[in-house]
């Protein structure tokens, strides 16, 4: 496999199902390897990085079960923090295992890749129609219970720590073609394999794309530009539009536990232009300022506006797009937001609905959304 890779001239590979015994050895002519040892045929895991790349090793954490490998480094000057996982398809724990750890622990950019045995979206799965080639949709009760289970693991894993499909972020989500799976066998098509990345990296994709077909499975290759956005001096602030409910029970305090854990999933660059404190001295803070923040926010909230510099950010030109590069603060109630909605849909959204878009941005009112959650929301009694 290494060998197939060669072409791409790669940094880093990260590979799965290595099945390398307790008493083995992974020695490759010309790569660093970090590798578990585990006697089992479905599992084990590995991470090669090129000896001819700048490369610094800070730690690297092996699991005992051929799970994953997490490598902290520094490589080409920048810090990096590099996660390979094989998922096995009954496993429902190591990602909750690896989460805190990558929460306190990870350093630069977070990059994971590798096996999760589960297809995240409706078209990441596929049956061949074998006398026109067509590609047939699975029926939602032919999908393996296994993989039910694992796809709430990896989404519960992606909110943890504000990751993205990189695949699909980069290619399209209505993208459903035999260039989107990963894995084949005889008739069927599954798109198991994945990197993932913190959102705000996004920026850096040039590229993520699944290539040559293999026996199992083929590889997926990632493309990251590891110059840093250039940046404007200039802040930048959202729209004025900061409109709350005016029933306060309606949205709830903004507890602590909330917040600890968006503070803790937030993986973002090291941006010094980026207003307000750096996310390293948020995530020191001790329980009295914790209480604080929770006491700011609920200020805002029950005064119905946010203060006046609440959401500026620095905003960033790549290429025709511009990423914005909110305050520490202003990401942290963000994220707590945004878990709620998804909560609450996840919750009273039981049918599909066609929602009309338009280019140009929109200003949603509060009222309107409180009009849709009521219309929405099921009756009781």
């Amino acid at each position: 496999m290494v060998e197939n890779l060669r072409d791409f001239h790669p940094h880093v590979i990260f590979l799965q199902e290595t099945s390398i015994g307790v008493d083995e050895e992974l020695e490759i002519e010309g790569w660093n390897a970090f590798y578990t040892q585990y006697m089992d045929n479905e599992k084990g895991v590995a991470i090669l990085v090129n000896k001819t790349v700048q490369f610094k090793l800070y730690s690297q954490e092996v699991d005992r079960n051929g799970r994953y490998v997490v490598v902290r480094c520094e490589l080409l000057g920048q810090d990096y923090t590099l996660v390979s996982v094989y998922n096995h398809q009954k496993d429902t724990t190591t990602l909750d295992l690896l989460t805190p750890y990558l929460q306190k622990m990870a350093v630069g950019t977070l990059v994971i890749g590798g096996d999760f045995n589960t297809a995240l979206e409706e078209n990441d799965r596929a049956k061949k129609i074998p006398s026109s080639e067509d590609l047939q949709r699975y029926e939602p009760g032919k999908i393996n219970p296994h993989q039910v289970k694992i796809k709430k693991c990896v989404k519960r894993f992606m909110r943890s720590l504000q990751l993205v499909d990189v695949f699909r972020r980069k290619n399209g989500y209505e993208l459903f073609t035999e260039k989107c799976f990963t894995y084949k066998k005889e008739n069927f098509l599954s798109r198991l394999d994945y990197f993932f990345l913190p959102e705000e990296w996004m920026c850096s994709v040039t590229e993520c794309n699944i290539f040559e077909e293999q026996p199992d499975h083929s590889p997926l290759v990632l493309k990251l530009d590891t110059s840093l956005p250039k940046k404007k001096e200039k802040e930048q602030k959202q729209s004025s539009n900061t409109r709350t409910s005016k029933n306060k029970t309606a949205l709830q305090s903004i507890t602590q536990v909330e917040i600890v854990a968006a503070l803790q999933s937030l993986q973002l660059r090291n941006n010094p232009s980026r207003p307000g404190r750096p996310l390293s001295k948020y995530k020191k803070l001790i329980r009295e300022e914790i209480q604080n923040l929770k006491d700011h926010f609920n200020d805002q909230i029950t005064n119905k506006s946010l203060l006046e510099d609440f959401n500026s950010a620095t905003v960033a030109t790549v290429g025709s797009t511009q990423y914005y590069f909110f305050n520490v603060e202003y990401l942290i109630l963000a994220t707590i937001l945004a878990w709620r909605l998804e909560d609450w849909g996840s919750k009273n959204v039981t049918r599909t609905q066609d929602v009309e878009t338009v280019d140009s941005p929109t200003e949603v009112q509060w009222s309107n959304l409180q009009k849709c959650k009521t219309r929405q929301s099921p009756k009781k009694g």
